[in-house]
């Protein structure tokens, strides 16, 4: 692990983190963060944005994101869709672990 992996390591077990910290560490723009605002994908806590805090869960999420962005040359509304759909899958992949382990259905 290098030093960049290790300061993101414990970055991401915050919960305070700045706009500031999540552009740096994450690899996205500012302006890429705050049109993810606008979209959900960043809930940031806070009214004003001087005092938008991010839990370092977004970290992790941002990083995932550039990295997207990056190889796939994505804007904005691009990640926000592809994260809706990573989302969802997730989603169901914990619907079918969690059949898996009620056994098959009951025969009527």
């Amino acid at each position: 692990m290098n030093k960049a992996d290790e300061v993101i390591e414990i970055l991401s077990h915050l919960d305070d983190l700045r706009i500031e910290q999540l552009v740096e560490a994450s690899g996205l723009s500012e302006a890429d963060v705050r049109e993810l605002i606008e979209y959900g994908v960043f809930q940031p806590m806070g009214v004003r944005i001087e005092e938008w805090r991010f839990e370092g869960t977004a970290l992790v999420l941002g990083r995932r994101l550039a990295r997207l962005q990056q190889a796939f040359e994505l804007q904005a509304p691009g990640l926000a869709l592809v994260h809706a759909f990573i989302e969802r899958i997730d989603a169901l992949e914990r619907e079918m672990r969690a059949m898996a382990c009620e056994g098959p259905p009951e025969e009527r």
